[in-house]
């Protein structure tokens, strides 16, 4: 019987003011300019209406996504990605090429600016004390694939989805110490180019983690891809690249790592991970999860969830986000 609980822990800002003294709490209505309240309010409508008009958009856009993602297509990506893995490392354009940044390495400067105040605001002492090594791998990550590079204050001029790789190392590593895990086998679903498998093994080092065992899940010529990556970084050592119909030797207790992926396959293929993977082989994990609400996708496993930051769901700062991105972590419930 699968037994699972969510909860979700939601940051607010609470705004302290002082009590307004009694004699001055009631509006003198003598005094209000019927103008500019008018003007104010036709003001007012005005932006309902276009948010309004933006919120239908991005709904129908939400509804087209659960609607086809029971048939999620990757040809293309696949297909591109099958060319150019024979291709020479140092001749790799993929990081700016639309077929794949409409998949992967598509963070944009504003979302790369957001990512590098979350480090600062929750991992400072970190990022000022390991700040020549982040900017090392920063600069080795870029080596390959010809990313577009933003320039960030007091730091170096990189690819933004270092920032996000960065980020989450810091908020899955966080997590693996508060759980007391010192050794542990990671299982990735949807793993990119390697580049959170990457960044992880260089960090976990500082936290005294040891990663035993990376294995990556995902399609095949998209496996093909990281191994060449990984290979290229000298940091493939560690890894297996696995399909859901071809895998061996897992580990149980693993640790599951899935951002912007579990959520975002089929329906049916979340099960079969869930049948496959999840239930027999994870005690931890961390998910960005989008896309679809969240629902008890493991069993007996204690789930929390909080809204992501930066929200990437909302891709400029007055976007409507009407299904927000969450950090997803869990562990076994204790009986």
């Amino acid at each position: 019987m699968r037994k699972s609980n969510i909860k979700k822990t939601k940051k607010t800002k609470i705004i302290k003011t002082k009590q307004t003294q009694k004699n001055n709490s009631i509006t003198n209505t003598k005094n209000v300019n019927i103008k500019s309240y008018k003007n104010k309010k036709k003001s007012l409508i005005k932006e309902i209406k276009k948010n309004n008009k933006l919120y239908k958009n991005k709904f129908k856009t939400y509804k087209n996504k659960i609607i086809t993602i029971n048939k999620r297509i990757y040809t293309e990506y696949t297909d591109y990605i099958n060319n150019i893995i024979v291709v020479d490392s140092k001749l790799w354009n993929f990081k700016r090429e639309s077929v794949y940044t409409d998949i992967l390495e598509h963070i944009l400067p504003y979302h790369g600016q957001l990512y590098f105040i979350e480090i600062k605001k929750h991992f400072y002492n970190f990022y000022k004390k390991y700040n020549k090594l982040l900017i090392k791998l920063c600069n080795k990550n870029d080596l390959h694939g010809n990313p577009r590079k933003v320039k960030f204050k007091n730091f170096t001029k990189c690819s933004s989805t270092n920032l996000r790789y960065i980020l989450h190392s810091l908020l899955i590593l966080t997590f693996m110490k508060k759980n007391n895990i010192k050794k542990i086998d990671i299982i990735e679903i949807g793993g990119g180019y390697g580049g959170l498998a990457f960044y992880l093994q260089n960090i976990s080092k500082i936290f005294n983690i040891d990663i035993s065992s990376y294995t990556i899940f995902d399609l095949p010529d998209i496996s093909k891809l990281q191994h060449i990556y990984l290979k290229t970084l000298n940091s493939d050592k560690i890894m297996n690249f696995y399909q859901i119909d071809n895998f061996k030797n897992l580990k149980k207790n693993s640790f599951l790592i899935a951002n912007y992926s579990y959520s975002e396959i089929a329906l049916e293929l979340q099960k079969e991970y869930t049948e496959k993977i999840l239930n027999p082989y994870i005690s931890y994990g961390f998910l960005v999860w989008n896309f679809i609400s969240l629902y008890n996708f493991i069993d007996n496993k204690h789930i929390v969830s909080e809204i992501e930051y930066p929200d990437t769901s909302k891709r400029y700062p007055d976007s409507i986000s009407i299904n927000p991105n969450y950090y997803v972590t869990f562990n076994p419930i204790i009986e």
